[in-house]
């Protein structure tokens, strides 16, 4: 049950007149508020977010229970850090660094070809002439 100004509102009541249609125009499916905490929880802890502010935020009695509900998230998150430390790492002061780091698309799906020269031992009968 929720409060107002207006006097207490139902849950069914919430959903039908804000939530829903609230989703309804920005074009989304609709979903729960469980779902949308969930979601929230998932991509606070993808971005990098903190779990004491996330088990606040949560309203969990302890951090310790925020990491039990989320524990595929956080492995998750540090696995794609990991990883992406890795590739970092592979690239430091190479030509593809450089050409990040100038701010080039990283999609290939932008329509921007980067071409980037051959090093010498790959030129050759590689199929890259």
């Amino acid at each position: 049950m929720l409060l107002t100004a207006a006097g207490p509102h139902g849950h069914g009541n919430v959903l039908g007149r804000g939530l829903y249609p609230a989703l309804d125009r920005a074009g989304l499916p609709r979903t729960s508020f469980h779902s949308l905490r969930h979601s929230h929880a998932s991509l606070w802890i993808k971005g990098g977010g903190d779990l004491i502010t996330l088990s606040k935020r949560l309203g969990h009695k302890t951090p310790q229970i925020t990491m039990t509900t989320y524990a595929h998230e956080i492995e998750e998150a540090q696995d794609n850090a990991a990883r992406t430390a890795r590739v970092e790492a592979m690239f430091s002061g190479t030509e593809m660094a450089a050409v990040l780091a100038a701010g080039a698309p990283s999609s290939p799906s932008s329509g921007t070809i980067i071409e980037i020269d051959k090093p010498a031992d790959l030129q050759g009968n590689y199929g890259l002439d």
